[in-house]
């Protein structure tokens, strides 16, 4: 019996991860100033909250992206540099994705090493992760793990199933051709528009083979798709991606929610959920691992009396795992 299991925020915090909710407080309240941190800061500060000091502790990362995309893609305001939101949008990535840096997350705590032990091959992940605390654990405990539909991974239709909605810190796209290149663990570095790297061979990694052609690099762009109120899926490999994902739901028999809370501002997720459990023919079984903290309206919604909600937390669930 296949099962799927959905991975959020919850499940990567105890590696080190930061939780979305409190990404803010850990980029601008971590004792590191630099000059482009300040910037940053003050850019957002005046830009969007009219020079409010509070703003890192009353905002959240989504709010910030959902506002700057918004503002980006419709161009509502006639006085504005547009290329200056993109630059600060992405400088804000950049400094998020260094904080998921494979250095700053251990996988080898006991809880993950338990969650390995339960993967089969023919198994399935589907994380909202950005961070590559899945692959890591899945490498360093021998699992054969592939990248349904994305380029430069493993072939190994037998092993487990490893799909990155969100896309990850290692995963780039070519705004030309829309290709997307998933690159090893260690190339995470967030390129900023108009700034050339210091690293050249990183800089010459980072560029499109198909589309870098005559002398002239296209540089890929990171593929990180926040969990915002606005998204677009224009590139053709994520929307295959999403449609994989559904159909894996659909033919799952059990599926299990660890360390995800199925947030409101995600709709599109919500629908892939529920989009899957009507396509299902089977009689699926859903578990949530979220601890008693986060309700399970939302789940009962979409999978009616099949959701058993353990109200256990991922370290609580493991560790019972150990005992069965």
């Amino acid at each position: 019996m296949n099962c799927v299991f959905v991975l959020g925020s919850g499940f990567s915090s105890d590696a080190g991860a930061p939780l979305t909710g409190t990404a803010l407080g850990k980029i601008f309240h971590q004792g590191r100033v630099t000059r482009q941190l300040v910037e940053l800061k003050s850019y957002i500060s005046d830009f969007l909250y009219q020079g409010r000091s509070d703003w890192i502790n009353a905002s959240s990362l989504e709010e910030i992206l959902s506002r700057m995309d918004i503002i980006r893609h419709y161009k509502p305001y006639p006085d504005v540099d547009y290329d200056e939101v993109i630059y600060y949008e992405e400088l804000l990535l950049k400094e998020f994705t260094r904080l998921l840096s494979p250095d700053k997350t251990n996988y080898l705590e006991k809880s993950y090493q338990i969650f390995a032990g339960i993967l089969k091959a023919g198994d399935s992940i589907i994380t909202f992760n950005y961070d590559l605390v899945i692959e890591n654990l899945l490498s360093v405990s021998g699992k054969d793990f592939h990248y349904p539909g994305l380029s430069m991974c493993k072939n190994s239709a037998s092993g487990i199933g490893v799909f990155k909605l969100h896309g990850s810190i290692n995963m780039y796209y070519c705004p030309y051709c829309g290709q997307i290149y998933r690159f090893p663990e260690s190339v995470t570095i967030h390129p900023l528009p108009g700034v050339s790297e210091k690293n050249k061979d990183t800089s010459a990694l980072l560029s499109c083979p198909n589309c870098s052609l005559q002398g002239k690099s296209i540089r890929l762009r990171h593929c990180i798709i926040a969990p915002t109120l606005f998204k677009s899926y224009s590139l053709p490999k994520l929307r295959s991606l999403w449609f994989s994902a559904l159909k894996t739901l659909a033919d799952a028999r059990e599926i299990f929610f660890i360390g995800y809370s199925l947030p409101p501002a995600d709709i599109l997720s919500y629908q892939l959920f529920d989009f899957g459990a009507r396509l299902s023919r089977l009689e699926q079984r859903v578990f949530l691992v979220n601890g008693w903290d986060k309700p399970a309206k939302r789940f009962k919604q979409l999978f009616g009396d099949s959701v058993c909600n353990t109200g256990m937390t991922f370290a609580e669930w493991t560790e019972s795992k150990m005992n069965t």
